[in-house]
């Protein structure tokens, strides 16, 4: 495992991840478990119009959108967004608790210790509160850019100019929005990269793990950004992708947008596993040293 391993590059402690989760198939299971439910509540959505569904959705699209929603190829243009209300809900009570439970598996294989996925659940699951505070505490800071980013698109929306650097200055911010967001996004991520590994191997309070995080990151930050920014480069062309297929989609293939939103799951699995996986790794290595 990458955490036995002399410290390097960010390259050679991806590349180690990678290794790891081929060797250890198991590692990758809580991310696999995530993408489930995130396929199993698009295809629930996906037939919400239908019956039986619909005998509990129409009503609810009928009143918060319009009937029109109800059918083709209607449907494929709300399916994103109510995919994006519910995964939000879903990320609260279970991505950062199905990450924390990979962080404890990685921990036992570093060690060599016998450990399955459920054994990996009820390890991480008295921290369960603690997991949840730290999640409302990212995506507080997630909202918190946001704000900031929308009080930025409101004051380039006044610039009038319609060309020379202020014209560029304005379609850069409000056309490059999901570019930006990416990029704080990977911000984001390294600056709590340690937040859950914290919370479930060393059974911090979440307050507490946070004071461990940013001291470990006061030498590592641009290490971790490294770790971070690197595999998530990878979901360019699927972010370019989902920012662009409404000019496909709507003409020649609605269905599209559906399967787009399954290659992003499907993505982002391997990109997380990597992701987590160097960082338990890296964290473990640096308890070793200590």
């Amino acid at each position: 495992m990458a955490a036995k391993k002399t410290r390097k590059s960010v390259l050679e402690l991806l590349r180690l991840s990678v290794v790891a989760i081929i060797q250890q198939p198991i590692i990758i299971l809580p991310f696999c478990v995530w993408a489930f439910i995130q396929l199993l509540t698009l295809e629930i959505l996906y037939f919400a119009p239908r019956f039986p569904l619909s005998v509990f959705f129409a009503p609810l699209i009928k009143k918060l959108y319009a009937e029109t929603f109800l059918h083709y190829p209607f449907n494929f243009v709300l399916l994103p967004k109510l995919f994006h209300y519910v995964k939000l809900f879903l990320d609260f009570f279970l991505e950062g608790f199905l990450i924390a439970s990979s962080m404890v598996i990685v921990s036992h294989v570093n060690s060599e210790k016998r450990i399955d996925f459920k054994g990996a659940v009820r390890k991480a699951k008295p921290q369960y509160v603690h997991i949840l505070v730290g999640t409302l505490i990212i995506a507080l800071v997630v909202a918190f850019w946001g704000v900031i980013f929308e009080l930025l698109q409101s004051r380039a929306m006044q610039i009038r100019s319609d060309q020379g650097a202020y014209f560029l200055l304005k379609r850069v911010i409000l056309e490059g929005g999901p570019y930006f967001n990416f990029l704080v996004t990977i911000f984001i991520k390294a600056l709590f990269i340690y937040l859950f590994v914290v919370i479930v191997l060393e059974n911090r309070k979440v307050f507490r793990a946070l004071g461990v995080n940013f001291r470990l990151l006061r030498d590592s930050f641009f290490f971790m950004l490294g770790v971070v920014g690197i595999p998530m480069f990878f979901y360019l062309p699927v972010l370019f992708l989902r920012n662009n297929v409404a000019a496909v989609a709507s003409d020649s293939f609605p269905s599209l947008r559906a399967w787009v939103i399954v290659l992003s799951i499907l993505v982002l699995v391997v990109i997380d596993a990597v992701i987590y996986t160097a960082a338990t790794s890296f964290y473990l290595y640096r308890q070793e040293g200590k």
